[in-house]
């Protein structure tokens, strides 16, 4: 009972049903945090295994930089391949018209 006041049934009813409200607002809202701060985890986890992958892929890039020369050598040097084969295709076909595929090797001194 309240100083100088009286409260009456429906009063109490709605008190009760509102403190109960509360209580369960409280409760879901520890909940809805205990859910939020595990979500947070486990995307601050991913996110460290993703930073962890970019970096991982990086040092390997980095690493196969010194081969790279090598391959774009070894690149210009099939291309070059491709165009002398293309330009003596059709004195081949004059001279050979039973040759129906053309295939360039490198000796070994040329690569």
């Amino acid at each position: 009972m309240a100083v100088g006041r009286t409260i009456t049934d429906v009063q109490q009813r709605l008190l009760r049903r509102t403190w109960r409200s509360m209580v369960s607002e409280d409760i879901s809202c520890r909940s809805y945090r205990a859910e939020l701060r595990q979500l947070t985890f486990a995307l601050s986890s991913q996110l460290a295994q993703r930073a962890h992958s970019q970096e991982t892929e990086k040092q390997k890039l980095l690493e196969s930089r010194p081969t790279m020369p090598h391959s774009t050598q070894r690149l210009a040097t099939y291309t070059h391949c491709e165009e002398v084969a293309e330009a003596i295709r059709p004195e081949l076909a004059v001279l050979f018209p039973a040759v129906r595929t053309l295939s360039l090797a490198l000796g070994r001194g040329a690569a």
